[in-house]
């Protein structure tokens, strides 16, 4: 079937993206937890947690295109600050990355630094965006590696609370000249990377703009052959205490 390009495609493509959506999250719903260890509850958890991802990045694009009208394409990100609890959530987060990375001999580490809340206020279904590009990206380059990520909390000069997470690799490394152009669409660090590599150019780009969209940015440090260290600092408002769990997996 061919259609038009446009708000029509983007119609089209999502009613049937959601549709697969649909089945997925439904089937995941159907396990009985009971029966399940530990580690498959957290991958059955895992799998309703991406449907629902999935589910809100194509609100996003019908709101977009809706927005838009004929013009070209630009993404409206709908900003929903909610309480969350960030040391909880974020491990469970990598339970499903940890099953990836494994198949290629990598190693996931989380750090928890002990002043990181147990609830805070803030949007966490697009840090979780964010946080997954940022691991899809470390993956890449440190296959049969590590890849560390480190959380914790900070304050801006004028006494604003934020929470940091950094992604590192012991991966391949960036130049210093392609540190800021990796943050451009469809750009990579070089082209010799890509070719081994692969990848759109697009998950540092979204990245970027949408911490940005929260008030934040993601920094980046690195050196041929030393891998690379991605910073996300968005603010946060403090909630009550939430649930209790080790800051080290």
């Amino acid at each position: 079937m061919r259609v038009r390009p446009g708000f029509d495609a983007i119609a089209y493509a999502t009613h049937e993206v959601r549709t697969c959506l649909h089945i997925i999250a439904g089937l995941a719903a159907m396990v009985e937890p009971a029966g399940l260890s530990s580690s498959d509850r957290e991958s059955v958890h895992a799998i309703q947690v991406a449907a629902a991802d999935a589910h809100r990045i194509i609100d996003d694009l019908v709101l977009s295109s809706e927005h838009d009208g004929a013009e070209p394409a630009t993404v409206h990100w709908v900003i929903s600050l909610q309480p969350w609890a960030p040391r909880c959530d974020i491990a469970a987060w990598l339970a499903a990355w940890r099953s990836l990375a494994a198949k290629a001999g990598t190693r996931i580490h989380l750090e928890c630094a002990g002043e990181v809340p147990g609830v805070v206020v803030g949007d966490a279904p697009h840090v979780r965006q964010i946080v997954a590009a940022l691991i899809s990206n470390a993956l890449k380059f440190a296959a049969g590696g590590n890849v560390w990520v480190h959380v914790s909390v900070g304050r801006t000069a004028l006494g604003r609370e934020y929470l940091a997470l950094e992604v590192i690799d012991d991966g391949v490394g960036i130049e210093k000249g392609a540190l800021e152009r990796i943050f451009k669409p469809g750009e990579r660090a070089d082209k010799a990377v890509h070719k081994r590599f692969g990848g759109s150019g697009m998950g540092l780009a979204v990245g970027r703009e949408l911490a940005r969209a929260l008030g934040g940015d993601i920094e980046v440090r690195s050196q041929p052959g030393h891998g690379a260290a991605f910073r996300l600092a968005v603010p946060l408002a403090s909630g009550a205490a939430g649930c209790a769990a080790d800051g080290r997996a």
